[in-house]
Order: C-alpha cells, then sequence, then structure tokens
C-alpha cells in the first residue's frame, strides 16, 4: 500500500482524500482533492520566512555599511578583507578566505572529463532498416 494514502479503517477519511501523508504533522499545508497545494500554501511551511536575506545579501549590506562609516567605497573594503584574506592564507590559514568566498561566490564547480585518456568515449550507431516483405520475395 502506498505510504501517501491512509490505510483502510484507520486515520480519517479527510486525509485519504487529500492524499496527505500518515505521518503528516499539524502544519501540513492544505491541499486540493487531488493532492496539489491550494495557493498561498507552501509545501514547507517551516522553512525560510518572506523577507530573509541571504548571506550572500547580509554581507553586501555589511561591506556597505561599513563603507558608509568610514567614508570610502564598498570596492576598497573588498579589496582589504581580500588582502587580509591573502595574508592569512599565506600564512597557513585559508579558512576564512574560503568560508566567505564560498558564500559570497558560491562554491567553484569542477568540471568532469567524460573522456578516456583525452579521446572521446567510443559510441556506436545503430540503424533500423524497414523491411518489406514483398520486396524479398524475388522471382
Amino acid at each position: 500500500m502506498s505510504e501517501i494514502t491512509k490505510k483502510k479503517g484507520r486515520g480519517s477519511d479527510k486525509k485519504k482524500d487529500l492524499n496527505i501523508p500518515e505521518n503528516a504533522g499539524k502544519k501540513q499545508a492544505k491541499r486540493d482533492k487531488k493532492g496539489r497545494f491550494l495557493p498561498g500554501a507552501s509545501g514547507n511551511p517551516d522553512g525560510k520566512k518572506k523577507g530573509t536575506l541571504s548571506f550572500k545579501t547580509k554581507w553586501e549590506l555589511f561591506i556597505k555599511k561599513i563603507a558608509e562609516q568610514n567614508n570610502i567605497l564598498p570596492k576598497d573594503i573588498d579589496d582589504e578583507l581580500i588582502a587580509v584574506a591573502y595574508q592569512k592564507a599565506r600564512g597557513g590559514d585559508y579558512k576564512f578566505f574560503k568560508d566567505i568566498h564560498d558564500r559570497v561566490y558560491g562554491k567553484p564547480q569542477e568540471s568532469i572529463d567524460h573522456t578516456t585518456d583525452g579521446e572521446k568515449i567510443q559510441t556506436n550507431q545503430i540503424t533500423f532498416v524497414k523491411f518489406n516483405k514483398d520486396e524479398s520475395k524475388r522471382e
């Protein structure tokens, strides 16, 4: 039996009709008869609230505030922080720089080479030919 529907004879028919899992909590979003979320209903009611700022946005606002307080450009603050991070990294402590960089600019993406020793992977081509019975009977 599917986990999505209630077992017969247990629980309310309402949950069965709405296609709500057995283990659904009290904060379960309202659904229509087909189990779809109703307009405006969240599938993740405990998720991030509207208006919550991302780390990147908070960081940019922080840099902007420091720049305004010191009467300099935000780019100059970035340059100073990069210089400090560079000095720390040269001293063996690159974690500060890596953490900030990954949160603000995203983690670097590693590409994967899908070849063998630099050569393309061999592929086989299959051609389908329509066979006509009338043409096969030659006299």
